[in-house]
């Protein structure tokens, strides 16, 4: 609820509707002159038959009053219009065929009404209109009715919040659904009209809650959740009765639930117990069945589901009256969260319902689950004037609501001319139900214990049980686990051992994974769209065959109650039958639980298509849960429910992939290539020639990836499997760093990286004949340091030197009387010349001295001669 402000400002916005004939669609919504304007155009029609219409408008969160005024009205007289429509709603009990005859009311006005109420984030209007309406005794069908919508909004800011997937059924109601999402914000349920609170803030999207004495299959159940990833806490209820107000324990509980909603914003409950273990609410319903020893007291746990008010607005003890016996509808119609319940009541039927859950979503949904099977019976013959029902009808609806590739088995007991319609046998459903169905539908009468099949010999009537809760107990499709629906009568008492729990706590394996059946008597019509049991029926299977986001059957069971309340109006929450089909309606199961799964098989390659290995990745749903966070290589499989994921993948410290993926096939192979890209260097020295034996270190800038290698003969260094990012190159040479590089790494890219390095050509000459003479040593010094020696045996010398001064010595293969050093500046490629005395000088000159002095030594002798 919302706490009252003093500040307040208006906002007007005008809506115009236009009705035709059997339908009705919105116009268009023209704006006004403050600071809330609305301008939209929205079509809404009417169903055939139908003559109400409610349309829900998503208001602000700061809204506080609403009034909706109507100032133009376009209508034709009804000339020949002498009868009040009316239907019947039909039933059987103890074997009497019951009617309630559900009449059609003519409003003095179009606007029959509207109403502020809670839909899970949403704050909304509620209008309900009227195609006919009756002015001076006279009927009138409208072409156009004008609305004026004021909102006084209150000075005060809600905390938005995305829409999550429970959320983003309820927008698809809106007339105003673009717009709805910046209205999704966080509206507290009050506990007894308190600020009451015991839990701290968290996120937290599922609770079990479950008695002392099962709470270890509960705990178990509990870590299984958690390891998928699901945000999970286990409550008990012994502490929810010692801690919450209330007058009885579903009254402790459901304030539990309410703080769970505001504090941790969960979307699903599970009630792990039976009756017995875990009470349930008991509301008043006197929808003309006095039911033995009960009255008009029927059990709910739709009472757990809506947290909006008290559900006993008058405080007199009696829970979900309807308007006129207490000062306003009791009942919420409007679901918050989706509940589940696994009637359990002892540790045996409690380990083996926790084992079905945890093989049936640990294994991908085999083909065997696109098979459904349908039975209906015969509701009621024709009599007195009344048209008969036929569950075979509706069964077949629904039939057309399943894709071609389900195989749909049809068992029938029928008065009308459908295909094998007297196969609707005790053996036949056990023999089918034994083959293991994904989906299967009755429509039928039943009891607490059993569904039963009517059929006539020789006018007269037989009743027929073709399915005992015995007969579910014993099932043997193990583990081919089943949803199951049953529009019928009394089959998911949730106070009684109903049929419903033979299915859930078959101790087999089998049975089903999920039962949606009637706490008490249903109601049924001949016609399909009635709002009632086979319309309920329809719903669910619609929702089911195009489910929500996430696939849960608790999202999918919300939905269908969502869908169901929004054909309702103010007007009609007062009839009984209407209040029934809304709470008798119940979730046997786990309302987490995933109904289609997918074997994913995912591989994650780099740019070039080849497979990545130690990779981090990281799945999350929609709703935010962590299906899988953890260190892979290349290739890994895992089993999804059917939805749309957010996938991001993490190489060497780097976010390389980010996007989704949509898992809707049994099995899913996907290659996801991320941007992981090779970079081939290549070195060049200062002369443009490529630089062998050069060292290249590549540095990302956040520092997670640091590679280096040695470059090869052609200069060239490769380095694979590199994340996108910004990267930092560094050459060395001669232990000596002599370039640096920065570059964007977005594909596969090559770069040169020049260097600061220089060739030093030596060339030593015979200073007299000027050839070349031979070298053998180079020895490079560089602050007196000696950093190179090379051995030559070449008449010139190449080396290459960082830049820098040096001091060079130079040997020579033939004998010299000395070593020639000298001091180099590196700046850029040079050649030196030097001329030294090369062996052949000194023998050439000490042969001359030689022939000199030996020829002045002859020379000498013949002068004395």
């Amino acid at each position: 609820m919302l706490k009252p402000y003093n500040v307040t400002r208006i906002a007007v916005a005008v809506l115009v509707l236009a009705l035709f004939a059997s339908n009705l669609q919105i116009a268009h919504v023209l704006s006004a002159d403050t600071d809330r304007t609305l301008v939209k155009t929205v079509t809404c029609q009417f169903k055939e038959n139908s003559f109400y219409k409610t349309i829900l408008l998503a208001v602000p969160p700061e809204s506080s009053s609403i009034k909706v005024e109507m100032f133009h009205v376009s209508s034709q007289p009804m000339e020949n219009f002498t009868d009040t429509p009316s239907y019947y709603a039909f039933t059987v009990y103890n074997g009497v065929t019951i009617y309630y005859r559900i009449s059609y009311v003519v409003p003095d006005s179009p606007l029959m009404g509207y109403e502020i109420v809670y839909a899970r984030d949403f704050k909304v209007l509620k209008i309900d209109l009227s195609k006919l309406f009756k002015d001076h005794f006279k009927i009138f069908s409208c072409s156009e009715v004008r609305l004026k919508i004021t909102i006084k909004k209150l000075n005060i800011r809600f905390r938005r919040v995305m829409p999550d997937t429970l959320d983003m059924q309820i927008m698809k109601n809106f007339i105003n659904m673009g717009e709805a999402a910046n209205y999704c914000a966080l509206i507290s349920r009050q506990i007894n009209d308190e600020d009451f609170s015991a839990l701290e803030e968290s996120d937290v999207a599922y609770v079990i809650i479950s008695p002392g004495e099962l709470s270890s299959y509960a705990e178990r159940l509990l870590e299984w959740k958690r390891s998928r990833g699901v945000k999970a806490e286990l409550v008990l209820l012994s502490w929810i009765k010692s801690t919450y107000p209330g007058r009885d324990t579903p009254e402790k509980i459901r304030n539990f639930l309410k703080d769970a909603y505001n504090k941790w914003h969960i979307k699903w409950a599970l009630l792990f117990g039976d009756y017995r273990k875990i009470p349930v609410r008991y509301i008043f319903n006197p929808d003309y069945l006095r039911e033995p020893n009960q009255g008009s007291y029927k059990p709910t746990d739709y009472y757990y589901m809506a947290l909006d008010g008290s559900f006993d607005e008058d405080h007199d003890g009696i829970y979900g009256e309807r308007k006129g016996l207490s000062i306003k509808d009791e009942i919420d119609w409007m679901p918050d969260i989706a509940v589940g319940r696994i009637p359990v009541s002892n540790e045996d039927e409690a380990e083996n319902v926790v084992d079905k859950i945890i093989s049936f979503e640990s294994t991908p949904t085999g083909q065997w689950f696109k098979r459904a099977l349908l039975c209906g019976a015969i509701i009621s013959f024709s009599q007195g004037g009344y048209p008969g029902i036929e569950g075979a009808e509706t069964c077949e609806n629904i039939a057309r609501l399943f894709p071609r590739d389900y195989n749909i088995t049809k068992l029938y007991e029928s008065s009308k001319d459908y295909h094998n319609y007297h196969n609707l046998t005790r053996s036949s459903v056990v023999s089918h139900l034994n083959i293991g169905y994904g989906c299967v539908n009755f429509v039928s009468h039943g009891g607490y214990d059993s569904l039963w099949r009517v059929y006539k010999v020789d006018s007269r009537e037989f009743w027929d049980c073709y399915l005992w809760r015995m007969d579910a107990l014993m099932l043997s499709n193990k583990f081919k686990l089943s949803v199951v629906y049953a529009a019928s009568c009394n089959t998911g008492a949730i106070d009684r051992d109903s049929l419903a729990e033979g299915f859930i706590l078959n101790p087999y394996g089998g049975g089903a994974i999920a039962y949606v059946g009637a706490s008490r008597v249903s109601w049924a019509s001949p016609a399909m769209f009635d709002r009632l049991n086979n319309h309920l029926d329809y719903i669910f299977w619609q929702t089911f065959l195009n489910p929500p986001q996430d696939a849960r059957i608790g999202s999918i069971f919300f939905t269908y109650k969502v869908r169901y309340s929004n054909l309702l109006t103010q007007g009609e929450h007062s009839e009984e039958v209407y209040r029934k089909e809304m709470t008798t309606y119940t979730l046997y199961g786990d309302p987490e639980t995933p109904i289609l799964r997918s074997n994913a098989t995912i591989m994650f390659t780099d740019f070039n298509g080849i497979p990545l290995n130690n990779v981090e990745v990281n799945i999350y749903d929609t709703l935010g849960i962590v299906h899988l966070k953890t260190i892979v290589n290349s290739t890994f499989s895992i089993v999804l429910p059917y939805g749309t994921y957010n996938v991001k993948v993490v190489f060497k410290g780097v976010e390389v992939y980010a996007g989704t993926i949509t898992v809707r096939v049994a099995s899913f192979n996907t290659t996801i290539p991320c941007r992981v890209y090779n970079l081939e260097v290549t070195v060049l020295d200062g002369g443009n020639r490529p630089l062998p034996n050069a060292t290249v270190k590549l540095t990302s800038c956040n520092g997670s990836v640091s590679e280096e290698y040695v470059s090869n003969a052609s200069g060239v260094v490769k380095f694979t499997q590199l994340p996108l990012g910004i990267y930092l190159l560094q050459a060395f040479f001669m232990n000596e760093n002599v370039g640096d590089g920065e570059l964007v790494l977005t594909s596969n890219t090559q770069y040169t990286l020049k260097v600061k390095v220089y060739n030093l050509r030596l060339v030593v000459k015979d200073i007299l004949t000027k050839l070349p003479v031979p070298i053998s040593k180079i020895q490079v010094y560089k602050n007196g340091e000696l950093i190179l020696v090379k051995d030559i045996d070449s008449n010139e010398a190449s080396i290459r030197l960082p830049e820098g001064s040096y001091t060079v010595k130079i040997k020579c293969s033939l004998p010299v009387f000395d070593e020639k050093t000298m001091k180099v500046d590196l700046t850029s490629d040079r050649e030196i010349f030097t001329e030294r005395f090369s062996l052949y000088t000194i023998l050439t000159i000490l042969l001359i001295v030689i022939v000199l002095a030996f020829s002045a030594l002859i020379f000498k002798r013949r002068r004395r001669m």
